[in-house]
């Protein structure tokens, strides 16, 4: 009875995360030029998305419903200075568990093929390294071929790991660039989905509970094991 007792209450310490679920989705509607993101958690807050040191034409919503940027723009590679950026942030009295970002990555092109690609980075470090993909590499890219009017898309994935635990808040930039620069065409990203889960911050209570819990079952389980050699 004891025993069963005191699982309980290392059980009831230690299961404070659940599962891992989509807390945080930037859908891009169409004509909705915000970018406002939908926040599944109602312990989080997530701000508008925003473009930053690149010039027109660049947005999000449009006719299309993504994020975009006008091939005139002129990226041809990696770019420290030029991304779309979003910060999601903890409320009060929890931390943030991140375990995945999901993304498509994409464009449309008339008169030449477009080769886009899209590094990810964040404040986790700094913004100093960008961040490996499912699958391996840090580069997602997407071949969109002439012609293509209508844009065309892959998805990319990129787990989170242990760095991305206890977090109050976390800001993102998304590099895009090209490889050439054709007179016409349009780099698009859609579907940014953040993966993971919230925790409230134990109270000092709450770690004593943890540590009598643990301590009282391991004596136990020692005593009970040595009683039956």
């Amino acid at each position: 009875m004891k025993t069963s007792f005191l699982l309980c209450l290392l059980s009831l310490a230690l299961c404070q995360w659940v599962s891992a679920a989509v807390v945080v989705e930037y859908p891009f509607p169409v004509n909705v030029s915000s970018g406002a993101p939908v926040v599944y958690d109602a312990r989080l807050s997530a701000s508008n998305p925003s473009w930053v040191g690149v010039a027109p034409t660049y947005g999000f919503g449009g006719s299309a419903g993504n994020a975009y940027v006008g091939s005139t723009n002129k990226i041809a590679a990696f770019d420290s200075g030029k991304y779309l950026t979003f910060t999601v942030e903890a409320e009060d009295g929890f931390t943030l568990r991140l375990d995945a970002f999901h993304f498509d990555l994409g464009g449309s092109a008339r008169d030449a093929d477009l080769s886009v690609h899209v590094e990810i980075r964040t404040s986790v470090d700094g913004f100093a390294a960008s961040l490996p993909l499912a699958g391996g590499g840090t580069v997602a890219s997407r071949l969109i071929e002439e012609g293509n009017s209508t844009p065309v898309y892959s998805a990319f994935a990129v787990p989170l790991g242990d760095q991305f635990d206890n977090l109050t808040s976390i800001t993102f930039r998304l590099h895009i660039y090209l490889e050439t620069i054709p007179t016409s065409g349009w780099l698009r990203m859609d579907n940014f989905v953040l993966e993971g889960v919230t925790q409230a911050i134990p109270e000092p209570s709450a770690g004593w509970l943890l540590m009598v819990a643990a301590g009282g079952t391991f004596l136990i389980t020692r005593r009970r094991f040595r009683n039956a050699l």
